[in-house]
This record gives C-alpha cells, structure tokens and sequence, in this order.
C-alpha cells in the first residue's frame, strides 16, 4: 500500500510540474509568486503541499480550458462537464492525468473533513461557476448587481472551503462570507479591462444603463467614462474597508495557517489600488 501510495504521487507531482511549467510560460511576472507559495506550503506538511497543488492546478487548468486560454481537441464546455460528471459520479478516467489531480484531492480531503464538510460538492461548485462564466462570455451577458453580488460569493467561496479543509482548520467559509465577497469583487475589479475585452462583463447592467454603456461598448469607452471610475473606486473602497475590519476579526486567527493564510489574501487585496 505505501509503494502504490508512493508511486501515485510521483504520478501527481509530474502532472502538477507540467502544469506550473504552463502556467509560467503563459505569465510568468503573475504567477510566479503564486506557484512559488504552492511549492512552499509543503514546508507545513508534505501532502498538505501536494494536496494544495493538485486541487490548484486542477481547477487552473479547467478555467484556463474554459476561457480559451489552453486548447483541448473537444468542445470546452463539453470537456468541463465530462470532468465535472467523473467528480460527481466518482468515476475517474485512469488515463487522463487531470481527472487523476481531482481524484487525488478528493481522496485526501475525504480522509482529512469533517463529518459537516462536503468537498465534492465545493469542486462542484467551482467548476460550475467556471461553467457560468464560459456561458455569459458567449454573448457578453450583463449581470443585475444583485446577480453579480452572489456572484463574487460564490466565485471565492468554494476555493476557501477547500484551502481551510485542507489546513484542517475549524474556520469555514461560512463562517467568514464576507470574504469570499469581497475578494470576489476586487479580482473583479482588479481584472476588469481583461475581463472586458474576453466578455466578462462584471459591471452591473444598472450601472452601464446610468454611464450611457451597452456590453457591446468597447474598452475604450469604459476607460474613459467618468461613471465607471467612480464606481470601479466605490467598490474598491468598500471591500477594503470591510477587509481591513475582517483581518483583525478574531475568528481569523484560529490557527496559525488560517491566520497566515486569511490575512495574507486580504493584504494582497487591499494593496491593490488601481487598474493598469
């Protein structure tokens, strides 16, 4: 059993090395520091380093499939739900390494949850919100603000459920909601003339009705237009404020990792001042 052990993850490590390599050679200023820090978790543990790898770079990989960042000879939404079937169904191609990362993880998160925790369901719905956002690109789909506020939720959500079972920790996801909110709208923000330029329209439809804007308007036009500046800097200085106050709230530092981590994300996030 320990030689199978050994011998699958020699099988996972090799799948994860070509995906970093990928993801380097894509943007290597971006993710440099990000693929560094996963190879360091294994400082706090040696499967909870392979474990935070693996679940990244599968979902990295899905993503990137996904916004046509990585080519993959089937349809993409199609190769996105076959995936998603095999996690649902717990029945995993052998041959393809991918599926194995997921497996994998779902493996380890199986043997290290609690009896309330439900990691299936969170790759799930990480996937799903992918899938959501393949949809809307497709036709440059403009979202209420009620509808994008539940989608910052659920875009860091389920990736904070995984990071705090992974590190075993007794905070959830829940239990701090108004981080994966606001995160989920600074990355929006953050990305916002990329986004816009791919079809990821994270500006609320009632704002571009107010700036005299359609998702058809071109880059240049949401750049120049004095509504979405005031906006773009209302949404920043709101989720900094709520960060700020969420960093030194005391369920943060429940463990040293959960604390490292949690803190770590929001400093990032309140560092960020202004679109490139």
């Amino acid at each position: 059993m320990r030689v199978e052990r050994i011998i699958d993850s020699v099988r996972v490590e090799k799948t994860i090395t070509a995906e970093s390599v990928a993801l380097l050679r894509k943007n290597p200023a971006k993710y440099s520091a990000l693929v560094g820090g996963l190879y360091l978790l294994s400082t706090q543990g040696l499967e909870l380093g392979q474990l935070g790898r693996a679940s990244y770079f599968f979902a990295r990989h899905v993503d990137n499939i996904l916004d046509g960042d990585r080519q993959v000879r089937e349809d993409p939404l199609s190769y996105a739900v076959n995936l998603r079937n095999q996690i649902a169904e717990r029945k995993f191609d052998p041959k393809d390494p991918i599926a194995h990362l997921a497996e994998y993880s779902l493996g380890v998160f199986d043997r290290i949850k609690r009896p309330e925790d439900n990691p299936q369901q969170d790759i799930l719905d990480l996937i799903d919100v992918m899938i959501f956002d393949h949809e809307r690109a497709k036709d440059r789909r403009a979202l209420s603000a009620d509808d994008l506020e539940e989608y910052y939720y659920r875009t860091v959500y389920p990736g904070t459920n995984l990071m705090l079972t992974g590190f075993r920790s007794q905070l959830r996801a829940g239990d701090i909601p108004q981080f994966s909110t606001e995160l989920g709208r600074i990355y929006s923000a953050r990305d916002l003339d990329e986004d816009w330029t791919e079809g990821f329209i994270n500006i609320p439809k009632e704002i571009l009705d107010l700036a005299g804007l359609t998702p058809a308007s071109s880059l240049e036009e949401v750049r120049g237009n004095s509504t979405i500046d005031t906006w773009f800097d209302d949404e920043l200085t709101r989720s900094k404020d709520i960060l700020k106050d969420l960093r030194s709230a005391p369920q943060v530092a429940c463990d040293t990792r959960t604390k490292i981590a949690i803190r770590g994300f929001i400093n990032r996030a309140i560092d960020y001042n202004k679109r490139k």
